[in-house]
């Protein structure tokens, strides 16, 4: 009776110290929103930007548009749980670092996740230490003040594998389906948390050979299965392939070098090393494993959950972290209470230090592995000029349709999804549009793009573009600003600079009304005009209607030998320009009439004729990562192939193509003009007769829906037509900068002809 009185004493005194914890935590992150004026970073800017789209749709009662969103190009589909909480707390001031409220949520989820599980292994106040181990982690700490998912996921986590305890093997019946709910929470926060706890599906399989605990395996899993799947059924193709190419970046194979001790080298620094250290060495000392099952189950996650990632090539502490709460829990229980006191009250203080920075950072090597006692990230006021870069821009902008800018930087603090964030949270302010033009009238783009020279504002970071490994072509583009009498120059002028916040100089440039390029007539060019990944050879043009004013001809017909675009060739082609400008990219002072040449502006293209053959056309499906195996162009499309690995086979028929028209401004409100929400872009009308994957048939529209991002098309299915749309919203999606006329689409004898 004593020792019951004394576990609800220690219990008690226990909940209230995490309770003065996660207080004092809410009173630092309360003191880092006040201070923090720096933009986002890239994944985080993408994450609010998701957020801001779920909240815009929210408050408008659109809650379909939350379900069918598109993530912008390259980036997965995370699933919204972990957005519409950042969409709850996101302030409508300055900035939206209050979305960071969600994170305490987060980590008060975590605590009391971890602290039940060491209630569980070791019933008496030390199991109040776990959480402070955990959450003092300086990873955690960092995912505390950043907009990034994965502290969410380790909460949901710790919390899964609470919930598995509590199942005793799925043998109780409330907890098994408390289990499959938290299972769907967590699956509905990001795809990768099924990897956090392999060592259930084992129990589960034991347990369904079992009369007394099969019922509550398969409660727990059609509960999991009901609230989760359907977000995945309805986007699974896009969500594997994106993945399978996001695993893929910076990929070092398991097998080579340190790789696989890659997270053992990194938990001291990432960790600390003082917790590090004696939770690896309790997770492996025999009293860990002859403790209750609860113990060797915990243990059982953490291996499973660290081989799982140490064999994903893409490497990062935050994707192992989801699977690493179980060690604190493991530390607490292996070792003498007065040592995992000691090591509580260290992690305790570097959480404290984290954003205050009183002890200096202390750093040493230990072999291969780097020791770091106290880091620390302070919350910084920076003012990088987005706001300011943007505002200019629509000030000066006196054109139709939306003006284009490319951003040549892609550093931390200064990048085209920041740049988005930034320009869709400003169009949302009432009554701040500019005079002359307004936040929905512009877009986001770079050099990566293509084409970007059409650009009408490019804004130049001079200094350090940014990381190496994400700034290919920035450098070259960059160049062209810089070198004397380049056609950069010729095609742009400096309208106003800011320094920014790492001594570099932000350059905004203009699109200049250049001398005419030649006299209207015809010209023979030996090589067309480089222009990212379109190249011409044998060109011939015809320049008509030059037009002083926008300097711009307004008709140029052109007739290249040979058309190509990312590796599509098309030969004998035909087109016409409306509305073309062009300046000489020769060396020299001097604007030479002949090549080379560069084309800066283009108000519209229609394709008077072109063919490509099935060979060109499985080419350039190669290098967009499907392996063709067959391709028959003859009557309609089929095709077989394998989709980063994925077998997929589509049978469909082109019935006929309409005009792809550049977006007009809608006057909405006093002096605020903003883009028309929905707009009948056209293209190509695609009756679908089949399209499967891994040889299971699937329905085509949803396919489209997500797969087709980027320039609408209209589908036909069936007797039933549908038009897949996207709205255009500040800086996304990407959308031409010109319109584009193709009179019509024939597919036979293995060509794909216009018209």
């Amino acid at each position: 009776m004593q020792a019951d009185t004394l576990k609800k004493r220690s219990l008690l005194l226990a909940c209230a110290g995490l309770g003065l914890y996660l207080a004092w935590q809410a009173w630092s992150l309360s003191g880092f929103i006040a201070a923090e004026t720096r933009p986002p970073a890239w994944d985080e800017a993408n994450h609010l930007d998701v957020a801001l789209s779920y909240r815009e749709a929210a408050g408008q009662g659109r809650w379909a548009d939350i379900w069918w969103f598109v993530p912008k190009a390259d980036i997965p589909p995370f699933p919204p749980l972990h957005h519409l909480a950042l969409a709850v707390f996101m302030g409508e001031g300055r900035h939206a670092w209050s979305a960071l409220w969600a994170n305490w949520f987060y980590l008060a989820l975590l605590s009391a996740a971890v602290f039940g599980m060491a209630w569980e292994v070791r019933k008496d106040s030390t199991a109040l230490a776990a959480p402070l181990m955990i959450v003092g982690a300086p990873v955690v700490q960092g995912l505390l003040y950043t907009q990034l998912p994965d502290l969410a996921l380790t909460a949901w986590a710790a919390a899964g594998l609470w919930a598995l305890l509590k199942t005793d093997g799925f043998s109780d019946r409330r907890g098994s389906l408390v289990f499959g709910a938290v299972f769907a929470a967590g699956m509905l926060h990001k795809w990768s948390y099924f990897s956090y706890l392999w060592p259930a599906y084992v129990l589960a399989a034991r347990a369904l050979g079992k009369p007394e605990s099969r019922r509550n395996v398969l409660r727990a899993a059609a509960l999991a299965f009901a609230l989760s799947a359907p977000w995945y059924l309805v986007r699974l193709p896009l969500v594997l392939s994106r993945l399978v190419a996001a695993a893929s970046d910076f990929a070092v194979p398991f097998w080579k070098g340190r790789a696989f001790f890659t997270y053992l080298l990194e938990m001291p620094a990432s960790l600390g090393p003082l917790f590090a250290a004696f939770a690896l060495a309790g997770a492996v000392r025999p009293k860990s494993w002859r403790e209750p099952s609860a113990s060797r189950l915990i243990l059982a996650c953490v291996a499973a959950s660290y081989v799982f990632w140490a064999v994903v090539p893409n490497r990062q502490m935050r994707y192992l972290l989801p699977g690493l709460p179980g060690l604190a829990v493991l530390c607490a229980a292996a070792w003498d209470r007065r040592l995992v006191w000691l090591i509580a009250g260290i992690q305790l203080l570097a959480a404290v230090n984290f954003t205050h920075g009183r002890i200096p950072l202390l750093r040493a090597r230990a072999g291969p592995a780097s020791l770091e006692f106290f880091p620390s990230e302070h919350p910084t006021a920076e003012d990088w000029r987005i706001e300011e870069i943007l505002a200019e821009s629509a000030k000066r902008w006196k054109g139709q349709g939306a003006a284009s800018i490319a951003l040549v930087a892609n550093d931390a603090r200064f990048n085209e999804l920041n740049f988005i964030w930034t320009l869709h949270r400003l169009s949302r302010r009432q009554g701040t549009a500019v005079p002359g033009g307004g936040w929905s009238g512009i877009r986001i783009t770079g050099p990566g793009a293509g084409l970007w020279e059409l650009s009408d504002f490019v804004v130049l970071k001079k200094g350090f573009l940014g990381p190496a490994s994400v700034t290919q072509g920035l450098t070259a583009a960059a160049a062209d600003f810089s070198a004397e009498h380049s056609w950069a120059q010729r095609a742009f002028t400096e309208a106003r600079r800011w320094s920014l916040p790492d001594g570099s100089i932000a350059v905004l440039f203009e699109k200049a009304r250049p001398l005419r390029w030649c006299e209207p007539g015809e010209l023979s060019l030996g090589e067309g005009f480089p222009s990212g990944k379109v190249e011409a050879r044998g060109l011939r043009l015809r320049l008509e209607n030059w037009k002083a004013r926008e300097a711009v001809y307004g008709r140029v017909a052109v007739e290249p030998e040979q058309l190509c675009w990312r590796g599509v060739c098309a030969a004998g082609p035909r087109l016409e320009l409306t509305d073309a400008g062009m300046v000489s990219a020769a060396a020299g002072p001097a604007a030479s009439c002949g090549p080379p040449a560069r084309l800066v502006r283009l108000g519209g293209a229609r394709v008077v004729s072109a063919s490509v053959s099935a060979e060109d056309l499985k080419a350039f499906l190669q290098s967009r990562g499907l392996e063709t195996a067959s391709l028959d162009l003859d009557d309609g499309i089929r095709l077989r192939g394998r989709f980063r690995g994925v077998p997929i086979s589509l049978d469909a028929a082109l019935l006929k193509t309409v005009t792809y028209a550049k977006l007009p401004l809608k006057k909405a409100g006093k002096g605020h003009e903003r883009l028309a929400e929905r707009q009948r872009l056209a293209g190509v009308n695609v009756q679908v007769r089949r399209l499967a994957l891994a040889g299971v048939p699937l329905p085509a529209e949803w396919m489209f829906r997500y797969l087709l991002n980027g320039p609408p098309l209209e589908l036909s299915f069936g007797l039933h037509e549908t038009v897949v749309s996207t709205a255009l919203r500040p800086g996304g999606p990407r959308v031409l900068p010109f319109s584009v006329d193709l009179p019509g689409v024939t597919v036979a004898k293995g060509r794909l002809s216009v018209p």
